[in-house]
């Protein structure tokens, strides 16, 4: 992750911190579930997002690059290597299917 992606990311678990996770406590996992669900629906997902300036759950559906569905057996992952001065770094490649 390089310095300039950590803060976007960084920034992303601050919001939910503290607009979703502030002073709540749940007793157990599906209630958890059921209330950050209604949380994305009703507060993060409609909120202006401040890059795209759009709401996150109406841009959602518009993705030019879906995720494929999953294989039956799993294959190997095809990885891009790159040398920088900190080291060798992999990273998955990712190819969008139309």
């Amino acid at each position: 992750m390089t310095a300039y992606v950590k803060g976007k990311v960084e920034n992303g678990v601050h919001f939910v911190k503290r607009s979703f996770l502030a002073g709540q406590q749940f007793a157990d996992l599906h209630t958890a579930n059921a209330a950050v669900q209604r949380w994305i629906r009703e507060r993060a997902g409609v909120r202006e997002h401040g890059t795209t300036r759009r709401a996150p759950l109406a841009v959602s559906g518009q993705s030019r690059c879906r995720p494929p569905s999953p294989p039956r057996r799993p294959r190997p992952v095809p990885l891009m290597a790159r040398r920088s001065t900190m080291g060798l770094h992999l990273r998955p490649i990712r190819r969008c299917r139309a």
